[in-house]
């Protein structure tokens, strides 16, 4: 586990599955600006049975109060096998609880885990412009712009862009 003040990062357990497909799967609380991509639950559970949500490659790690309330997840994966770094991402389940700073800390945690515990020199991520809140977020964890990928990002019907931001360990904020 990772710990901070007010959230703890945790891998998956069994347990956590029925929650986490329900959190997953609701189209609804998931906002305007994240993606929709559904994942049967057989393939799921053959995929935490597999992997756990958790490789050198990906994983996916849960957000937690101290008390062991699932707040939201955080998750990195490597994007292309030239690049030195990890894409990440983020996302609160609860719409109730955006913006209470659970996501800034957890997203911190993570970079500094990642930073420290392998040798990666970038951290990536991408947003859509009119997503505000998820570009502060990156921003107060030192993430910076990198440029606008056009018409990359398949959502609610149409093509949109993204917002490339990324963070180099040199750059990173000493925890």
């Amino acid at each position: 586990m990772i710990r901070g003040k007010q959230v703890v990062l945790r891998t998956v357990r069994e347990g956590d599955l029925d929650a986490l497909y329900g959190y997953m799967s609701d189209v609804a609380a998931r906002g305007d600006f994240f993606p929709v991509r559904l994942l049967s639950e057989p393939a799921f559970r053959k995929q935490f049975q597999e992997t756990g949500f958790f490789t050198e490659a990906d994983a996916q790690l849960l957000i937690c109060t101290p008390e062991g309330e699932v707040v939201g997840c955080v998750w990195y994966f490597k994007t292309a096998p030239y690049l030195d770094g990890y894409e990440i991402g983020y996302h609160t389940f609860d719409p109730g609880r955006r913006g209470k700073g659970y996501m800034t800390e957890a997203l911190t945690l993570l970079v500094h885990h990642l930073f420290t515990t392998t040798k990666v020199n970038r951290l990536q991520g991408t947003v859509i412009p009119a997503n505000v809140s998820s570009r502060r977020v990156a921003e107060k964890c030192g993430f910076r712009s990198e440029g606008i990928l056009r018409g990359a990002v398949y959502l609610g019907g149409a093509n949109h862009d993204v917002e490339l931001l990324s963070l180099l360990r040199s750059e990173a904020p000493v925890a």
